[in-house]
């Protein structure tokens, strides 16, 4: 995955994931200066851990992701420990959660365009 927006569906559908990013070193490095996270990924972040394995730059290649994916798929211990996290973590996120969320949104939104 190489989506914020995907990373959070992978973790709100509990489904494993892993993040890949390959950019320009001059991109990264300045990424690196301006954005303070440890991680990339949207669901890394908001867990405050890697939940989704990271591949960034030189560590993103065939052998790396092979060998992570294959851990995922034939050790099933692994697997559903991966998964209890997303679990936790999703559930955790559910105390921000507001159901009428999109509809403040909207409003907001409406009223700075002053269409209302």
């Amino acid at each position: 995955m190489a989506s914020g927006t995907a990373t959070l569906d992978a973790l709100v559908m509990n489904c494993p994931m892993i993040i890949a990013y390959k950019i320009s070193k001059l991109t990264f490095s300045l990424g690196r200066l301006l954005v303070r996270s440890k991680w990339i990924g949207m669901a890394n972040i908001l867990a405050k851990k890697e939940i989704g394995k990271e591949f960034l730059q030189k560590q993103m290649n065939s052998e790396a992701i092979y060998s992570y994916a294959q851990q995922l798929l034939e050790d099933t211990e692994f697997y559903y420990s991966v998964k209890k996290e997303m679990q936790d973590i999703t559930y955790n996120l559910r105390e921000y959660y507001d159901e009428k969320m999109l509809e403040k949104s909207a409003e907001n939104i409406l009223q700075i365009l002053d269409i209302t």
